[in-house]
């Protein structure tokens, strides 16, 4: 125990001062809008690091106490470190993608890719027709290639050419029904293939932090990043939002449809943007898990390390 304290001590007393710079670097930066919740922020990191020293500390006297000398407990001491700092969490996204089911994501976009060309093709199918019968055939504008763009930028350029204004409210009537259709069936097959990726996702992030926290590396790491508002579970906060935008943006062309404005210039006032507020104060009831699981290495290899000690024979 006078071992453990002696060096946790002097580790902590290099560390302090350099961790209350920090903090007042943070405070006074003019750039850094530091609130009282970012305090906390840093002081849960600071006994996350506090831990992460006091894991260390007894893990070396676990090796040290299965050693003979300390040339052996110095090489075996980096064999361990080597082990718990690089190859464990190095290897444990792999491991989880390797066990983990589900299509890559270049593949659901490329799914997703297919789907929208697939409804492009037959929108345009069903506008073509009804521009052939209506006999505007004879117009460049109405022999459009998808090649060039979506066929929807076809739409307000054949009704620029139109010369009766009926013709022209009857494009925009008939082009926005089927628009309205293959929007739906894209955003609807969409949605359900992004679904059951994200699930698949979930998942393999789940196991390859199960996996990472085998090393000490990775309950700091997480724990650090989510106080931060950094970590895996602020990346998925970015993403449900990534997503509501979309879902925001989706309604929105629903609506300009519902309206027939979908040919119409668009308001700037109206349009949906995208915010990102990173939610750092809902983290702390899934981060208190990580320095838990620190607190267990450091007592349980100091455990191991007494047991060790007491059975020698001196």
């Amino acid at each position: 125990m006078g071992k453990w304290l002696g060096a946790f001590i002097a580790l902590a007393v290099l560390f302090t001062p350099c961790f209350i710079v920090v903090i007042f670097v943070g405070a006074s930066h003019a750039l850094i809008a530091f609130v009282m919740a970012d305090l906390w922020a840093l002081l849960g990191m600071y006994a996350g690091c506090l831990l992460y020293m006091g894991v260390f500390i007894s893990l070396g006297l676990l090796v040290s106490v299965h050693s003979s000398g300390a040339g052996v407990a110095l090489a075996r001491a980096l064999v361990v470190w080597a082990l718990a700092i690089w190859i464990v969490p190095s290897f444990a996204p792999y491991v989880a993608a390797a066990l983990s089911e589900g299509k890559p994501a270049l593949m659901v976009e490329a799914n997703i890719s297919r789907t929208r060309f697939t409804a492009e093709r037959e929108g345009w199918a069903e506008v073509a027709r009804f521009i052939r019968d209506r006999g505007w055939g004879e117009h460049e504008e109405a022999n459009w290639n998808l090649d060039w763009g979506t066929w929807s930028d076809a739409v307000p350029r054949l009704q620029a050419v139109l010369a009766d204004e009926a013709d022209k409210v009857a494009l925009a009537a008939f082009s926005t029904e089927v628009m309205r259709a293959q929007l739906a069936e894209m955003e609807e097959v969409a949605a359900r293939l992004k679904a059951g990726h994200m699930r698949d996702r979930h998942r393999e992030v789940k196991l390859g932090q199960m996996l990472a926290c085998l090393s000490p590396l990775g309950p700091l790491t997480f724990m650090l990043t989510d106080l931060a508002g950094t970590g895996v579970a602020g990346e998925f906060h970015f993403r449900a939002g990534v997503e509501r935008f979309k879902g925001d943006l989706v309604a929105y062309l629903h609506r300009q449809l519902a309206e027939r404005s979908m040919w119409e210039q668009v308001e700037a006032e109206s349009f949906p943007y995208f915010t990102y507020r990173p939610e750092v104060e809902k983290a702390g009831a899934e981060v208190l898990v990580y320095p838990l699981i620190l607190l267990l290495y450091a007592i349980g290899f100091f455990l191991a390390a007494y047991l060790r000690f007491a059975r020698a024979e001196i």
